[in-house]
């Protein structure tokens, strides 16, 4: 599974993110696999020591990308946080 086609401007927001002094290390790391699935057309072997994340996890961010763009690869874990009145 690879990235399906991708539009010029979903590429520069990745990369904006991979080179964006502010972007969380994790944030990061997804977007640089993401860039490199785009247009260096890596093996996921290659891609995966790049960025030291395991093959399954490059797996499932290419799958987040595809069905929700770049809003897929931030991070969503943890609870949300609320007001108080």
């Amino acid at each position: 599974m690879y990235i399906l086609e991708c539009r010029l401007k979903e590429y520069q927001k990745v990369m904006k993110l991979v080179n964006g002094r502010n972007t969380k290390n994790g944030v990061y790391k997804r977007a640089r696999a993401i860039a490199l699935c785009m247009y260096q057309k890596e093996s996921l072997n290659e891609i995966s020591r790049k960025v030291q994340l395991s093959r399954r996890h490059i797996y499932k961010w290419i799958k987040r990308f595809n069905d929700y763009g770049i809003e897929g690869l931030k991070d969503t874990r943890g609870r949300k946080l609320r007001l108080v009145r």
